[in-house]
């Protein structure tokens, strides 16, 4: 039931992180990984000058093994794959600012309400946030920081439009599965809108990978 609630009045993006409040397991292992580090070394390493914490590889691993790849992948591989998400997460919010992209505070309290309320109970989300590592304000500036990736796609999108050639191809390579029960006419918005996040995808990862050529990562 709540979890029906969550996908219910929670956008997409906000998503991920409800996940961890569902996967009691997930919490365990955050306790026992952030009891065993001392101050002395909570940094993993240093992206542009900007010092990354354990924690939050970490918990991306924690995300990677419970909500995604299980016990599918090598711990080894998960470690990899994880140091280059936070990367990846970091230099998109770079991408945000380069783009001049701002989220009011408005949008972000209104979505911490939104989650906060498909608890249903104020103490245990409290207790929730306590769990994953989060005060109200770091979980708030969590959320912001992923309405800006997301805003960072939406505005990476909004220079495509896709030409009458491409709507047809694509319309052609498709007819006989995803709009095997639509016309051209009838099918456009929806590819439309998957050309745009297609090709939204593909410059997003160029940008990423020209940012990521000149970022300097440095061991702690």
């Amino acid at each position: 039931m709540a979890i029906r609630k969550f996908r219910k009045h929670i956008k997409p993006f906000i998503w991920f992180i409800t996940i961890l409040f569902i996967a009691s397991s997930a919490m365990l292992a955050y306790m026992n990984m952030k009891s065993s580090y001392s101050r002395a070394n909570v940094y993993a390493f240093k992206l542009d000058g900007d010092k990354i914490s354990k924690i939050d590889v970490e918990k991306t691993k924690v995300n990677l093994t419970q909500g995604y790849l299980g016990d599918k992948l090598d711990k080894d591989l998960i470690e990899v794959i994880a140091f280059d998400d936070v990367i990846n997460r970091n230099l998109t919010l770079k991408i945000a600012e380069e783009l001049n992209l701002k989220v009011p505070n408005s949008e972000v309290n209104a979505q911490y309400e939104a989650i906060e309320n498909s608890v249903g109970n104020k103490e245990q989300f409290k207790r929730m946030l306590a769990v994953q590592g989060y005060t109200k304000k770091t979980f708030k500036n969590e959320i912001k920081n992923n309405m800006l990736i997301e805003k960072t796609f939406q505005k990476i999108q909004e220079g495509i439009v896709p030409t009458e050639e491409e709507i047809t191809n694509n319309y052609n390579e498709n007819k006989n599965t995803l709009y095997s029960e639509k016309s051209l006419d009838e099918a456009k918005e929806d590819i439309i809108k998957s050309l745009k996040e297609q090709r939204g995808m593909e410059e997003y990862l160029k940008l990423l990978e020209k940012i990521k050529g000149s970022a300097k990562i440095e061991d702690i």
